[in-house]
C-alpha cells in the first residue's frame, strides 16, 4: 500500500472501487486530517479518468459550501492521479437508509441541505449530474445532522462545451425522464434525484425499479411510482405526499424551479401540521377584516353608496310586486339549475313576468323541461372527454425486457420483437438503439443500415442512441473488433466522430 501521495501521509484505506481506492491523510505541514482518492493513471478501467478528476477539481473547487465537501488539490505522484479533500467523519447515505437509520424528520432535513447545496451549485453554472445516496456523506456535528455533497467527477461547467456525450452518465435509477429521453438537462434534473432518495429513505425501495436496465428505464419515462402507503408518512404532514410528487413529475416544468424551494417544502414537511404548499397562496388566504374603528371616510361612502343602491332596488322591485300578484315566482327563478321538486316554479317565472294573467297554463311544460334537461346532460359528457389527452400506446415493460434478454440469445426474434414496439412509439431512442444492436448481433448488415436511416428519418438523435448503455457497449465492440459491413461502419463513424476515436475502428 502507497503511504505517500504528493505531500500527504496515507494513514489507512477508507475504502475502494473498480478504478481506485480512497484513503485517509494528513497534511503534515498543517496537521490536517483529509481524504485523498486515488485512481491509477495508466488503469485501462480508469481510461480518461485523469481528464474526470480535472473537470472534479474544477467544478467542486469553485464551490464553497457547507453542504458540498471542499476540494483541496488535485495532481499526480508515483503515476497515481489524486485529489484531495475535505474528510467528513460519518456515514454515507446510502448505508444509512440501507440501515434504516433515519427518522422521517431526519431524512427530511438531510434532503433539505442536499436540495441548499444543489442550489447554490446551480448558481455558480455547476449541475452535479450523479446526485445518489453514495455520493452524500451524512456526519453529526454537536447532535446536528450535516449532509455534505461530493464526487463532481461527471458535473458539467455551464461554461464549458466539454461533455460525455453517449454515455449514460449518472446511476440509472436517479437519472431525470427528460435526460433519458433526450441527454439534455438542467438543475431540475439534480432535484429529480433528490426525489428518487426521498421515496427510498420513506419507502425502503426505489421508485423505479426493475430486473434490466432497459426496465428501470422505461419505468423512469413512462410510469408512476407506487403511491405511498400511510405507514410511510408517519410522523410527517400528509401534504409531504405532493412533495413527493412535485419532485418526481415527469414534466421538468412542474417540479421544483430551483433547490431552495424544494429545501423550504421538504423542511415545512417535518410539522405533521403542515397543510401543505397550496394553502398558503393569495387565492385562497382569507383576509383580516379591518377594525370598524379604522374604517376611513371613503369606506364609509363606498358602503352608503352600495345599500343605496340596494335600497333604491328594493324599492323599485316592491313597486313592480305590488302590481302582480304573482310575485313569489320571480325570486327563486335563477337559482335552481337541477331537475328538482323545486324546478316547476322557475319554468313559469318569465311567463308570469310577461303576461297580465298568471294561468296556470304552462304548469305541464315545466315537467318536460326537466326531463330534457338531465337528458342532455349524458350527450355533454363525451364531448369533455377530449380535455384529457389520450396517451399514446406504450410498449408493456414486460415486452420490452423480453426483447433486451433476445438481443443476446435470439437477436433475430428481438428484431422482431422491437420493429413491433418501435411501430407503437416511433420516436423512442431507446427502442431503436436495442434494435441496432439485435440486427448486428444477427448479421444482419443490410437491415443495420436500414434500421439506422429509418431511424434518422423519425428524427432520432444519434446522440441520443448512445444513452442505452447497450448500444454503448455495442459500439466499443465495434471499435476494438468491428464486424459489421464498412456501410455500416461509416454511418458509425460520421455519426460519432471524434467522441469513440474512429481512427482506431479498422479491420484488422
Amino acid at each position: 500500500m502507497l503511504s505517500r501521495l504528493g505531500k500527504y501521509d496515507l494513514l489507512g484505506s477508507l475504502g475502494q472501487g473498480a478504478m481506485g481506492e480512497v484513503f485517509l491523510a494528513k497534511d503534515p505541514a498543517i496537521g490536517r486530517t483529509l481524504a485523498v482518492k486515488t485512481i491509477l493513471a495508466s488503469s485501462t478501467a480508469g481510461e480518461g479518468a485523469k481528464e474526470r478528476f480535472a473537470r472534479e477539481a474544477r467544478a467542486a473547487g469553485t464551490l464553497n459550501h457547507p453542504g458540498i465537501v471542499t476540494i483541496h488539490e488535485f495532481g499526480e505522484d508515483q503515476g497515481v492521479l489524486y485529489l484531495a479533500m475535505e474528510y467528513v467523519e460519518g456515514d454515507d447515505l446510502q448505508a444509512l437508509l440501507a440501515a434504516r437509520a433515519l427518522s422521517t424528520a431526519e431524512l427530511l432535513e438531510v434532503l433539505a441541505q442536499v436540495a441548499e447545496a444543489l442550489a447554490y451549485a446551480h448558481r455558480k453554472g455547476v449541475l452535479h449530474r450523479d446526485v445518489k445516496p453514495a455520493n452524500i456523506r451524512v456526519g453529526r456535528e454537536s447532535g446536528r445532522l450535516q449532509a455534505k455533497l461530493m464526487d463532481f467527477g461527471i458535473a458539467r461547467l455551464s461554461e464549458s462545451t466539454m461533455t460525455s456525450a453517449g454515455i449514460l452518465l449518472g446511476t440509472v435509477a436517479y437519472l431525470a425522464p427528460e435526460y433519458v429521453r433526450t441527454g439534455q438537462a438542467d438543475g431540475r434534473a439534480d432535484l429529480f434525484a433528490v426525489g428518487v432518495m426521498l421515496y427510498q429513505g420513506l419507502t425502503g425501495q426505489l421508485p423505479f425499479a426493475g430486473d434490466t436496465t432497459a426496465t428501470i428505464l422505461y419505468r423512469l419515462v413512462h410510469e408512476p411510482p407506487a403511491p405511498l402507503p400511510a405507514s410511510a408518512l408517519a410522523g410527517a404532514s400528509p401534504a409531504l405526499r405532493g412533495v413527493l410528487a412535485r419532485l418526481l413529475d415527469k414534466d421538468p416544468e412542474r417540479r421544483y424551479p430551483e433547490g431552495d424551494a424544494a429545501a423550504a417544502a421538504l423542511r415545512a414537511a417535518k410539522d405533521p401540521a403542515w397543510p401543505g404548499e397550496g394553502t398558503p397562496t393569495v387565492a385562497t388566504r382569507r383576509p383580516e377584516p379591518a377594525p370598524p374603528a379604522r374604517r376611513t371616510a371613503g369606506a364609509w361612502l363606498a358602503a352608503g353608496g352600495l345599500l343605496l343602491a340596494l335600497g333604491g332596488g328594493a324599492v323599485v322591485w316592491r313597486q313592480r310586486l305590488a302590481k302582480r300578484p304573482a310575485a313569489p315566482a320571480p325570486v327563486p327563478a335563477p337559482l335552481p339549475q337541477a331537475p328538482t321538486a323545486a324546478a316547476p316554479p322557475p319554468a313559469t317565472a318569465p311567463a308570469s313576468a310577461v303576461s297580465p294573467n298568471p294561468a296556470p297554463r304552462p304548469a305541464p311544460k315545466p315537467v318536460e323541461k326537466p326531463v330534457e334537461k338531465p337528458a342532455e346532460k349524458p350527450a355533454e359528457k363525451p364531448a369533455q372527454k377530449p380535455l384529457r389527452p389520450a396517451l399514446p400506446p406504450e410498449p408493456p415493460p414486460a415486452d420490452l425486457a423480453t426483447a433486451t434478454r433476445e438481443v443476446e440469445s435470439d437477436p433475430a426474434q428481438a428484431h422482431r420483437d422491437l420493429a413491433r414496439l418501435i411501430a407503437q412509439e416511433p420516436g423512442n431512442p431507446h427502442l431503436r438503439a436495442l434494435d441496432l444492436v439485435a440486427l448486428a448481433k444477427a448479421g444482419e448488415g443490410a437491415g443495420f443500415v436500414t434500421a439506422w436511416d429509418n431511424a434518422q428519418a423519425a428524427g432520432i438523435d444519434p446522440q441520443a442512441l448512445r444513452f442505452t448503455p447497450r448500444f454503448a457497449f455495442f459500439l466499443q465492440e465495434q471499435k476494438r473488433n468491428p464486424t459489421l459491413p464498412d456501410a455500416a461502419l461509416e454511418r458509425l463513424k460520421a455519426a460519432y466522430a471524434g467522441q469513440e476515436r474512429t481512427r482506431r475502428w479498422r479491420r484488422r
